[in-house]
């Protein structure tokens, strides 16, 4: 008969795997309830048939297969899962090994016999309280959960578990012979690499964003540089137009006088063409909006690509400049990447518009009808990559979404035939908090 505290222990032992859980995903993918039913699938499999039937090898096959179908409730890359599992089913080797382990520690007959339900009741409670106790500490490792390093962390990963698997078997299936010191030693060392195996995952992590942040800096110095060079010049050419004015206007008169429209006409339209020349694409006051929309298509007229903006923001939100290079830029680039390739009817439309607290950003470009998705997430969120190959594909849009998610936003993303379509909603409070433009359909 089961005794009531090992019930218990194995409870909370389930709950530190949530807990866990939590070390590598933000976001849940399923119905509460079902994630609730991943649960009390593991816990009745793994534990309770080992409990009363006292049959140790299934541990492995339900374990494995229990949070497996826990690691599928989660958002989040497929590498990303792979790695929470062999994370995570190594941690329940760890664990199983420490429970059994407890069990070969002798005492004095006499006094083991004294205390026998008192260390049955402790060796119970630290099978369910060491658990719940390392994935608090585990989760201290906050940057594993907030992006994916597939592939350096995804070798750290599989070498660990190619050296733990093993000699946990061996472990598994020899533990009577093995000596308790040489057992506890063995258990300790493959706890340090586990949580080895974190902080490596933390620091990598950590060490990403930072790069990435300082590109998007870089970036954004380099969008900065090109929109105050954009506005010297248009003074520049203010000043000239206003220092030749009298010129231009004795010019006028005189064809005027000696009745040459045409040469007035065609004054007229060089005059036009030298104001067209030093007006911008984006003139709000935010400096981030107006930078990075100029920079990015500065060349869109000689690319013969049509333009229709709307752009509407006020000059000061409440909204990092590095999230606005990551959101526009991505979006605009991955815009004219898709229009590059498209012969003729090249067009491209923006519409950012602010009002009552949400910024609402839609970039629409014609694209030639290929789409590619990349299915590591549910129906209506999965990814799609139209513009890169190889590799590169989708994280661009990946940035968007979490650079999109820190205020609280959501992206979505349309096409028909030949249109293709990203809309963001974002929450952003203005500065002085002023009237703005009407909000932009997503």
């Amino acid at each position: 008969m089961l005794h009531p505290v090992q019930i218990i222990s194995r409870i909370i032992y389930v709950l530190a795997l949530a807990r866990l859980m939590g070390v590598f995903f933000e976001k849940k993918r399923t119905h509460l309830v079902v994630i609730i039913l991943s649960y009390v699938f593991y816990f009745s499999t793994a534990f309770l048939v080992v409990l009363i039937y006292n049959v140790h090898v299934n541990f492995l096959i339900a374990s494995f297969i229990g949070i497996v179908l826990i690691v599928l409730c989660y958002e989040s890359s497929n590498v990303k899962k792979v790695i929470a599992v062999l994370c995570t089913f190594s941690f329940a080797m760890i664990i199983d090994l420490i429970s059994r382990s407890m069990h070969r520690v002798q005492f004095d007959a006499v006094f083991e016999a004294n205390i026998s339900g008192a260390l049955g009741v402790f060796r119970a409670l630290i099978v369910g309280i060491l658990p719940l106790i390392l994935a608090s500490l585990f989760r201290l490792f906050k940057n594993v959960r907030k992006r994916d390093i597939p592939f350096p962390m995804l070798r750290i990963y599989v070498l660990f578990f190619s050296i733990s698997f093993p000699f946990y078997l061996v472990m598994f299936f020899l533990i009577i012979y093995v000596p308790s010191f040489v057992l506890f030693m063995s258990t300790f060392m493959l706890l340090t690499l586990n949580s080895l195996a974190y902080y490596l995952h933390h620091i990598l992590s950590a060490a990403y964003d930072s790069k990435v942040e300082l590109a998007l800096q870089s970036q954004e110095k380099k969008y900065y540089f090109s929109q105050s060079q954009l506005m010297q010049e248009s003074v520049e050419r203010m000043r000239a137009f206003k220092h030749d004015i009298k010129t231009h206007l004795a010019t006028l008169q005189d064809y005027s006088t000696k009745g040459k429209p045409e040469e007035i006409s065609a004054y007229l339209d060089a005059l036009q063409d030298g104001i067209k020349d030093s007006e911008t694409y984006s003139e709000t006051g935010n400096i981030a909006f107006d930078s990075i929309i100029n920079y990015k298509l500065r060349n869109a007229e000689d690319d013969n690509i049509k333009l229709d903006l709307k752009v509407a923001v006020p000059p000061d939100l409440r909204v990092e400049a590095v999230d606005i290079v990551t959101i526009l830029g991505n979006l605009l680039d991955n815009a004219l990447e898709a229009l590059a390739k498209v012969s003729d009817d090249k067009v491209l439309k923006l519409d950012i518009g602010y009002s009552k607290g949400g910024l609402f950003i839609k970039v629409a470009n014609t694209f030639n009808g290929k789409v590619k998705y990349v299915n590591d997430k549910n129906e209506e969120e999965q990814q799609i990559a139209t513009q890169k190959d190889g590799d590169g594909h989708g994280y661009g849009l990946r940035n968007v979404r979490q650079s999109v998610e820190k205020y609280d936003g959501f992206v979505k993303i349309s096409h028909t035939e030949d249109v293709f379509s990203v809309g963001v909603h974002l929450y952003a409070d203005d500065v002085n908090s002023s009237t703005h433009a009407a909000p932009v359909e997503v």
